[in-house]
């Protein structure tokens, strides 16, 4: 769908007596789909249990200034976790060694995804809370992001156009790049 850009133009920012900088925010995006329920080993692959449907996922990152879209790619089952499909989509790979991404709590465990602290505010130190501040007030342009894609209620309701799931996923790939590209000049 997009591809990861060249970063050299763009206007990182960078973390605090370090040589990190932070180019994107990544996130994962659901999209339900219309499944063939008689084959139970082919539904529950695509079964969220978070939102209670079937679908398919697609990770999203946007640029950490300005919100443009920098990369989507999946399409994969929407059972899949977000760090999973991070690590299987390649982007960890095309990041250079004092690059990272920001992300939600579903993202720990990463090393290159930078992610808030879990627990309670209340239970959590002051640099702890300054640093959750941070990122939660710099993380609403993955969701505008996200936003904007999907103000398309082609991407809201269960997609149903194909004869066969392999025609339908391939389908809504398009569906999703075509929404993704408005999105994009939509900016």
């Amino acid at each position: 769908l997009f591809e990861w850009e060249s970063r050299t133009d763009s206007d990182p920012i960078r973390l605090n007596n370090t040589n990190y900088y932070v180019y994107g925010f990544i996130d994962g995006k659901f999209c339900p789909i219309e499944i063939d329920r008689s084959n139970w080993d082919l539904q529950s692959r695509f079964y969220s249990m978070k939102h209670g449907k079937f679908g398919l996922k697609y990770e999203v990152i946007c640029h950490v200034r300005t919100g443009r879209l920098l990369w989507v790619s999946g399409g994969v089952n929407a059972s899949i976790h977000d760090l999973t499909l991070s690590r299987l989509s390649g982007i960890l790979q095309k990041l250079q060694l004092n690059e990272c991404l920001m992300g939600d709590k579903g993202y720990i465990g990463e090393d290159f995804i930078l992610t808030p602290f879990k627990g309670r505010s209340a239970d959590l130190s002051e640099p702890q809370r300054t640093w959750n501040q941070f990122v939660n007030h710099h993380r609403v342009r993955i969701e505008n992001a996200i936003g904007r894609i999907t103000k398309y209620n082609i991407l809201k309701i269960p997609f149903r156009s194909g004869t066969s799931l392999e025609e339908r996923m391939s389908l809504h790939a398009v569906v999703m790049n075509v929404c993704c590209q408005l999105a994009a000049l939509d900016l």
